[in-house]
């Protein structure tokens, strides 16, 4: 899908003002060499475009770094931002379901949230095997490790 669709569906959803937000959101160069929130964010959407629920989520996953980025030095840290996408899609899960009344608005809430600990899972950083087999058995657990291999490869530059 090309850049223009991609941003124009993103527009759509967040709009203008959140993405420009997003595109004067620095990351971690260690961890996102692609750059900022926003280009982060269109290559996600672009790995996941075959399926709705993953496209929204690709969209939504990373919004709470607009509030949750913290630099100091060099460094870059965006602790908690998962929160931030969860409370967007609380707040705006009936505008999204009109948007794309084919949408899980719950599943895609929940990939958000999880998606950090789908990384930690998938690296063998959860080591706990209670946590992991608790995270195991999610209900989403296959679409959130799915996603969590389209996040990866959203850093691809």
């Amino acid at each position: 899908m090309d850049r223009e669709k991609l941003l124009e569906d993103l527009t759509k959803v967040l709009g203008e003002e959140l993405v420009q937000k997003m595109k004067n959101t620095p990351q971690s160069p260690k961890w996102h060499p692609e750059g900022d929130v926003l280009e982060h964010t269109l290559l996600v959407m672009n790995q996941a475009k075959e399926d709705l629920n993953l496209y929204l989520a690709a969209m939504l996953h990373d919004i709470g770094k607009v509030d949750h980025t913290r630099v100091e030095g060099e460094k870059i840290t965006a602790y908690g931002h998962e929160v931030g996408a969860v409370f967007w899609i609380l707040t705006n899960g009936p505008n999204l379901r009109k948007l794309y009344p084919d949408c899980d608005v719950p599943l895609i809430g929940n990939i958000c949230n999880d998606h950090m600990r789908a990384h930690l899972y998938k690296n063998y950083k959860m080591s706990n095997k209670h946590k992991r087999a608790a995270f195991e058995n999610l209900i989403h657990f296959e679409k959130v490790m799915k996603f969590s291999k389209y996040d990866s490869l959203g850093k691809e530059v």
